[in-house]
């Protein structure tokens, strides 16, 4: 998205400043950490989406038998990086388990 973004407003494309100025503002108003936390919220819908119906059943049966704390601070999006990290090691001991069968249904354009 940002690398496309900039085409929208003419007087960034005159010249190499205005491009550092758009990059700095976006860098300041989205920290890397930010960044990262959209791209696996992104990544676990994408997921999401590719399951049917029973998969979908055995992820969300997986995912409310973690801990409390993570998937409730998933779902009000409090979690930081290091935290999602552990929220999906959880899931993927909880999605390991032969009753859990989502692991293979992992979206292709992970890359």
């Amino acid at each position: 998205m940002c690398s496309h973004s900039h085409s929208r407003v003419p007087w960034l494309n005159q010249n190499d400043q205005g491009k550092q100025l758009y990059a700095k503002i976006w860098n300041s108003m989205w920290p890397i950490e930010s960044k990262l936390n959209r791209q696996f919220y992104s990544f676990g819908m994408e997921t999401l989406l590719k399951l049917d119906l029973n998969g979908s059943r055995r992820f969300f049966d997986a995912f409310f038998d973690l801990k409390p704390c993570y998937w409730q601070g998933f779902l009000s999006s409090r979690l930081n990086l290091k935290e999602l990290a552990w929220l999906s090691i959880s899931l993927f001991g909880h999605a390991s388990n032969p009753r859990f069968d989502h692991c293979n249904n992992v979206p292709s354009t992970i890359g």
